[in-house]
């Protein structure tokens, strides 16, 4: 455990913002600098539970200085966000000046803690599961180990293309051709759709010394065609249509079994 004389002593180089008098969250209320966000509410002992000022461009380069717990810390939430060996150092100090900054934010606009090594595990956990690295910033690697990036796309039909889409469905459903009511319709419709059911594409780049391997998985999308076929399948008429042409089907077959 890091004792309070260790942290001091480890962040020696980084000195808090004294003299003012009052608690760390009245001065905080009542320091006023010609940049309003230039201090952070910060602490260097896990164990502190009331964190001093700091300058905000000292503490967020401070993740070479502070004491071993707190970086344990900071490794351990990049370990479980991006696996052992799939970030690298220089995306923690991006993470870790994105939390100081989040912090200074807080602690400016509403004179509430919040600490930047706690901002900074929940920003790293978030940031993995959309893909970005610490920083928050699409991966793009640096050093070795793997990386993510994640592109969302959203593919919308042309009108040309959707027209010959619904007249070619409610000519085998309806046995005609769509008016340009039914085809403005249907291509609103069919827009919304794709819309609510854009294209994820994760790709993923391992980096091992001078070499490199990325690989590419894409998952959802919009089927237009199948779309196409479900809308003119519900229009009005289009089973009473469905079954007359069964049954002209079954007269002309069993008039072709009599010849």
């Amino acid at each position: 455990m890091t004792t309070g004389n260790a942290a001091q002593q480890a962040t020696a180089n980084l000195p808090p913002i004294t003299g003012t008098g009052g608690t760390a969250a009245q001065m905080a209320g009542s320091y006023s600098p010609m940049d309003p966000v230039s201090i952070v509410l910060m602490r260097t002992d896990i164990n502190d539970t009331a964190g001093s000022l700091y300058n905000i461009s000292l503490a967020q380069s401070s993740v070479d200085i502070l004491p071993t717990a707190m970086i344990d810390k900071l490794h351990g939430a990049m370990d479980a966000a991006y696996g052992k060996g799939g970030w690298t150092q220089a995306q923690l100090k991006a993470g870790w000046k994105q939390a100081v900054t989040n912090s200074a934010n807080i602690l400016y606009t509403t004179n509430k803690k919040a600490f930047p090594d706690i901002i900074f595990e929940n920003m790293v956990a978030a940031n993995a599961k959309a893909g970005l690295n610490a920083g928050g910033t699409v991966n793009s690697g640096g050093g070795n180990g793997t990386s993510y990036a994640t592109q969302k796309s959203v593919n919308l039909t042309d009108p040309s293309t959707a027209r010959g889409l619904i007249d070619t469905a409610l000519s085998d459903h309806l046995g005609r051709q769509a008016n340009p009511q039914e085809q403005a319709a249907f291509l609103k419709a069919l827009n919304v759709q794709q819309q609510d059911f854009p294209t994820m594409t994760k790709q993923t780049t391992t980096k091992s010394g001078k070499s490199s391997s990325t690989t590419s998985q894409t998952t959802g999308g919009f089927n237009a065609s199948t779309f196409a076929d479900e809308y003119a399948a519900g229009q009005q008429g289009a089973g009473e249509f469905q079954a007359a042409t069964s049954l002209l089907d079954s007269f002309i077959g069993a008039l072709g079994a009599k010849v």
